[in-house]
């Protein structure tokens, strides 16, 4: 049934989930090497990472 408390609830887990995300990709890059970080495909990882974070302080703007 919709409500503010249910919003709130799935506001919480999809924040919860992005941040775990973001987290995780982090770990991933820091194992990688100098040499992968600074090729395309490290730049590419980077921006996912970046969008993720983004991704997280949207969902930690939205106010119900």
């Amino acid at each position: 049934m919709p409500s503010i408390a249910r919003w709130k609830a799935l506001r919480l887990g999809a924040q919860t989930m992005l941040e775990c995300l973001a987290s995780e990709m982090e770990v991933y890059r820091d194992q990688r090497s100098d040499a992968w970080l600074e090729s395309e495909k490290g730049d590419a990882f980077q921006e996912a990472i970046d969008l993720a974070l983004e991704a997280v302080e949207a969902a930690r703007n939205i106010e119900l």
